[in-house]
């Protein structure tokens, strides 16, 4: 898997990636999820599962189901590197 498929942009506050290398729990549809990382100005950097959801005939469906990975999210310097990380990336 190349590095630019392990980045999905939904915009440059919230770009979000996901790693193969960490162990993944299922939701209440019973669908696997996989650790994803989250790049929002209140958690940058910070990982997390949710539901992918699935269709059902021609309708999308997903449970609730979101977790943080993370117990805690970055603070302090960790928090101002990440987020000027993300800004410089985003140039």
């Amino acid at each position: 898997m190349s590095e630019s498929d392990n980045f999905q942009a939904a915009n440059s506050d919230s770009i979000i990636s996901s790693s193969s290398t960490e162990q993944a729990v299922k939701c209440a549809c019973n669908l696997t999820t996989h650790p994803m990382r989250a790049w929002t100005r209140n958690n940058p950097g910070r990982r997390f599962v949710s539901c992918r959801g699935r269709r059902v005939g021609r309708q999308y469906v997903k449970c609730d189901f979101f977790q943080w990975v993370d117990q805690e999210p970055p603070h302090g310097w960790q928090h101002l590197a990440l987020i000027e990380t993300r800004d410089i990336i985003n140039e």
